[in-house]
């Protein structure tokens, strides 16, 4: 058993290339069969036999996973979730269940499907929560060290990763603090994370925090899926992903629309020479952020392009949204990038103002020294040319004729 689990965690990992290679070989251990509880208490029929392993993809450079998370302990604890089931016919949002029970009951639901069969988007917030389901999930379903070290350890950057048959996406949510009036974005604490396996009929997402924003921004998203928003209902729940993602980036464009109408009022101050100290942070806040937003957005969109020709989302439906999603991180890249160059031109802007101002300093300073520059001229000259007691001056010939005696009647003295 122990050489089993060793050979488990010893697998390669991979992530989807746009790269078309051969098929892909099964030897791997994806096909395995060696398990450590019984078939009536483990879902394998939940991962799909048809299409385990049918992804194009390339290895990963090796990764050492970080082992402040102690994700081996045997004991299970319950751990307790929010879940929206929804069918063609049904919807229902459950905020507290047992993530254990759960998952048993969907390997049984799975043996005895149907054209009906519920979709499930299975949400753990908080990070105590995240590695009990982590835990859970690596105990029932084999998840690899790497993508359950990816879903604890934050921030990562926005990644996509491919083990076996389980996709990993790693996005973030902007926000910003409440005592800031300006929108500034924050990447610490808004880490999402979204798993889904091949062929399943759950996916599961991973939020740091269980926030009053998380609810609003989740709640939304179930009242979409409520109303059954063009057809959403209908769809498998690979169609999950596109969709939580979409939410996701749609949150980035007020936030840009606002970093505009920031840098069109700091380019009016600076134009109307009402420029201080406190435009020029400004102006460096707002090209600091833009240099996070792209650390987030182009990633996002390179990772995008290569779900899109994964197995993960077989249908076309669900390949379109994906491209439409790829559009908008286009647009919001360009964006970024528009933003950015904006900032560094005020940048310099501010800098030729500065300057502008230090040589009307300069002109007024010349001016005045100009003035007194004749009165400096007299003042030199016959400054020191008055006798003791006496209000007019010698010429410069009798001082040095009284020069020329006081040397000659000292030099015939000596």
């Amino acid at each position: 058993m122990e050489k089993e689990s060793q050979d488990t965690h010893s697998r390669p990992i991979w992530i989807v290339s746009r790269r078309r290679h051969g098929s892909s070989s099964s030897s791997d251990g994806g096909g395995d069969s060696g398990s450590s509880f019984s078939s009536e208490t483990s879902p394998p029929s939940l991962l799909g036999s048809s299409r385990s392993n049918s992804v194009n993809r390339y290895d990963l450079p090796e990764y050492e996973t970080d082992t402040s998370f102690d994700l081996s302990s045997d004991e299970e604890e319950e751990v307790y979730v929010q879940v929206v089931k929804f069918s063609h016919d049904s919807f229902e949002s459950q905020p507290d269940v047992s993530l254990n029970g759960l998952l048993h009951s969907l390997g049984q639901q799975s043996e005895n499907s149907n054209s009906d069969e519920p979709q499930y988007w299975i949400r753990v917030c908080g990070r105590e929560d995240s590695k009990q389901a982590v835990s859970l999930f690596r105990k029932l379903f084999k998840l690899h060290d790497v993508a359950a070290d990816i879903i604890l350890k934050t921030p990562q950057r926005p990644k996509m990763l491919s083990v076996d048959s389980t996709l990993l996406l790693i996005s973030h949510i902007p926000s910003k603090p409440e005592d800031d009036s300006r929108h500034y974005i924050e990447m610490s604490n808004t880490q999402l994370g979204l798993m889904t396996f091949l062929g399943s009929h759950f996916c599961v997402s991973f939020h740091d925090e269980d926030d009053q924003e998380v609810r609003n921004w989740t709640s939304a998203l179930d009242e979409r899926i409520r109303i059954n928003v063009e057809g959403f209902r209908h769809k498998k729940a690979s169609a999950l992903v596109p969709f939580i993602l979409r939410a996701v980036v749609d949150k980035y464009f007020p936030l840009l629309e606002s970093y505009s109408d920031d840098l069109e009022e700091l380019e009016e101050w600076l134009m109307t020479g009402k420029s201080s100290k406190n435009v020029a942070k400004a102006i460096s806040r707002v090209k600091r952020d833009m240099s996070r937003l792209r650390r987030v957005i182009w990633p996002m969109r390179e990772y995008i392009a290569d779900a899109m020709m994964s197995d993960f989302f077989p249908d076309l439906e669900t390949k379109r949204k994906m491209q439409e999603l790829y559009e908008h991180l286009t647009y919001l890249a360009d964006m970024v990038e528009t933003q950015r160059d904006i900032s560094a031109g005020l940048v310099d802007l501010y800098l030729s103002s500065q300057d502008h101002k230090t040589q009307e300093v300069m002109q007024r300073l010349t001016v005045i020294g100009a003035t007194f520059i004749p009165f400096s001229f007299f003042a030199g000259v016959y400054g020191m040319n008055f006798e003791v007691g006496s209000i007019f001056p010698r010429s410069l010939l009798g001082r040095a004729l009284d020069a020329k005696h006081q040397i000659f009647a000292f030099t015939a003295f000596a």
